[in-house]
């Protein structure tokens, strides 16, 4: 098997004396993603001004409602309003900060000590074009560090999920997918290194 992965892969190679570091971004950003971005922002901002007017809204009918010149069902409404809009204000903040701040690559490291996979950072703007079919969860735009010991190495497999291919292990109860964004060929390459680092390190 060749060292080198498939010719245009974005995979990089990091060498040094004791391990193999294998790195690529997920995702790749278009047009597309800048166009939805810039509309987020100009939403979030909009919809920040809107809340603080609903505030100021909630205010005046709670103090026209004391003095008997509203019924209760109006600032009750209101505040409905508020908690429905606190909730999207938190959830558009969130895609926001994952999607502006500096993403970090997906790393596998092979050593004698073993193999250690971070998964990287993406926007949640890609994740959701790329990945629709999923359950959107926030928790995959984090970056996690998995050493697989035995118990997960074990588990590794390269298969075929409808049209799609997937190279995972399991991790306990959560099955964690390697180079989601990757080509095919790119995968099977990796597979085969892994495969083979394994063999060297029983």
């Amino acid at each position: 098997m060749g060292y080198e992965p498939p010719e245009g892969s974005k995979i990089n190679i990091e060498r040094d004396i004791d391990s193999i570091r294998y790195n690529w971004q997920e995702g790749k950003k278009s047009i597309g993603h800048y166009l939805v971005l810039a509309f987020m922002c100009f939403w979030f901002c909009g919809w920040t001004v809107g809340g603080f007017v609903a505030i100021y809204i909630f205010i005046v009918t709670v103090v026209a409602y004391f003095i008997n010149k509203v019924p209760i069902f109006a600032p009750l409404f209101v505040l409905f309003w508020l908690g429905a809009w606190a909730i999207g204000e938190i959830l558009v903040f969130k895609t926001l900060y994952y999607a502006l701040r500096p993403k970090k690559p997906s790393v596998l490291t092979l050593s004698n000590r073993g193999i250690t996979f971070e998964t990287g950072t993406s926007s949640p703007i890609l994740a959701q074009r790329q990945y629709h079919r999923k359950a959107f969860s926030f928790k995959k735009f984090k970056n996690r560090t998995f050493d697989l010991g035995m118990n997960e190495t074990e588990t590794l497999r390269l298969e075929s999920i409808g049209e799609k291919q997937r190279l995972s292990f399991d991790h306990g109860a959560e099955r964690i997918e390697i180079g989601e964004t990757l080509t095919e060929p790119e995968r099977e390459w990796l597979y085969n290194v892994l495969t083979e680092h394994l063999l060297k390190t029983k």
